[in-house]
């Protein structure tokens, strides 16, 4: 899925230009705010990622600069939301989404799945059989519409986190039972933060979440112009 993702990376440029150039054009700099989420945007990777790294050459070409804040994921959004900043990337098309941002096509497709320990016998089938479960989840994530509805419902109870490999260190404690997470980003913590003994202590189960896109957000104040008619790239 990794390797999917990268070479869906490529489009990045012309939907993020789109989205964002028409206001952006007479600036220097457009400021992204993010949150962590390697392997595919990190402070702490080179050229802050490939998906970082791809969306700043392509402004590049512009001659505009790009400028990247690392917060919580939730206040990313609020930063991007409030005109603090200009926009964000890696969040999924969901209604509140769509109503809040000027949205891009997608930009990856991302799995999204459950984690737990080889020696917990966990299986599920429906969002209720995960009731019984202690589950932790990122803070401000959807999860598909099922997942959130029955957050919401108060049928799922959810200990949240702002930071991902908060979740894999509760799981290793013991102090949760299943997290839900992004495969790719699950995967490259437990690779690069684990010892190969606690990374050979979870597993991951294979029925998926979701499948969703992750497209690039504008504020309106950043993205006034759309070129939908032409391009088919923005919505919302």
């Amino acid at each position: 899925m990794y390797r999917q993702a990268l070479n869906t990376l490529l489009i990045v440029p012309l939907l993020f230009l789109t989205s964002l150039l028409p206001i952006a054009a007479g600036a220097e700099t457009v400021r992204i705010a993010n949150g962590e989420w390697p392997p595919f945007t990190s402070e702490k990777l080179a050229h802050k990622g490939p998906l970082s790294r791809i969306v700043t050459e392509a402004f590049a070409q512009e001659g505009i600069q790009v400028e990247y804040g690392y917060f919580p994921w939730k206040r990313a959004y609020d930063y991007a939301k409030t005109a603090k900043w200009d926009g964000s990337v890696g969040w999924a098309p969901t209604p509140k989404h769509q109503q809040d941002f000027h949205m891009s096509t997608p930009v990856i497709m991302v799995d999204k799945g459950l984690f737990h320990l080889k020696n917990t016998p966990f299986d599920w089938v429906r969002i209720d059989d995960l009731k019984r479960w202690r589950v932790g989840a990122a803070a401000g994530y959807s999860y598909g519409d099922e997942w959130d509805k029955a957050v919401k419902d108060g049928r799922l109870a959810v200990e949240e986190v702002t930071v991902d490999e908060q979740n894999i260190r509760k799981l290793l404690l013991n102090r949760i039972d299943v997290i839900a997470m992004e495969v790719d980003v699950a995967n490259h913590l437990i690779k690069t933060r684990l010892s190969p003994e606690e990374a050979a202590m979870i597993q991951q189960h294979p029925r998926l979440i979701m499948q969703t896109a992750s497209p690039c957000l504008a504020n309106p104040s950043a993205a006034r112009i759309c070129l939908c008619a032409s391009t088919g790239v923005c919505s919302g």
